[in-house]
């Protein structure tokens, strides 16, 4: 199990909300530097804590109005 601080908790959170927060409004939200956030996120990055970023799409705005389930 990883241990994480408040902080890198925080920067997670962040990132969850919004994966393309720019640094330094990130770095402003957990009240650290630009640096050591960067630092924390390549960090997390990593030790796989963070294993990628990702578009979330609509499937409704691009015509998928069905879903199905298979199994």
């Amino acid at each position: 199990m990883i241990e994480l601080d408040p902080i890198d908790r925080k920067i997670l959170d962040e990132l969850t909300a919004d994966a393309r927060i720019p640094i330094a409004e990130l770095a402003r939200r957990v009240n650290l530097s630009k640096t050591p956030v960067a630092a924390r996120i390549r960090q997390l990055e990593e030790i796989g804590l963070i294993t990628g970023y990702r578009a979330m799409l609509s499937p409704l705005k691009l015509g998928l109005s069905h879903v199905t389930f298979v199994e």
